[in-house]
């Protein structure tokens, strides 16, 4: 008796996960979909398949209740496109800001070598600065007096 309720204990606890599962088991379409109702199987090998590009099927994607959607853009979408908009020809109006570039550094790997005393050194990066900063634009803040002299006159240190 002890023996077949040990088996029957060890079958309920072996078969709780499959009790227990909160998805659906019966894969069907959703009747909204859009798409093609295919197995992943079958999906996988139309991904592997080559077609042209410019070729589509199905024709234009239409919304759930059958009907195309013509107007395109929703007022939320068209509202903040309208605002992004403003605000780069904002930006475009103001006048041109200094800019720098950025210094070009080379990354070199130093590999692990034997040092004196028996030291073993590890691998790590050096970083050197190859080409310093530098201002892409900053004369427009000169009259052009002070800007023909600074770029005549060589620079000083």
């Amino acid at each position: 008796m002890r023996k077949i309720s040990a088996f029957g204990l060890l079958m309920v606890f072996l078969s709780g996960c499959a009790v227990f599962n909160p998805y659906n088991d019966n894969f069907t379409c959703p009747k909204t979909f859009n798409g093609k109702c295919v197995s992943p199987t079958s999906a996988y090998q139309e991904s592997l398949e080559i077609s042209p590009k410019g070729k589509e099927e199905g024709g234009p994607l239409k919304n759930g209740e059958g009907k195309e959607d013509k107007k395109g853009v929703s007022l939320t979408e068209a509202s903040y496109q309208s605002a992004l908009y403003e605000k780069l020809t904002g930006l475009l109006r103001e006048p041109a800001t200094p800019m720098i570039a950025p210094p070009q550094v080379m990354r070199v790997l130093i590999l692990p070598y034997n040092g004196e005393g028996a030291r073993l050194y590890m691998p790590r990066y050096v970083y050197i600065i190859i080409e310093e900063p530098k201002w892409v634009l900053g004369n427009q803040w000169l009259n052009e007096e002070t800007a023909a002299r600074a770029t005549a006159l060589p620079l000083q240190k």
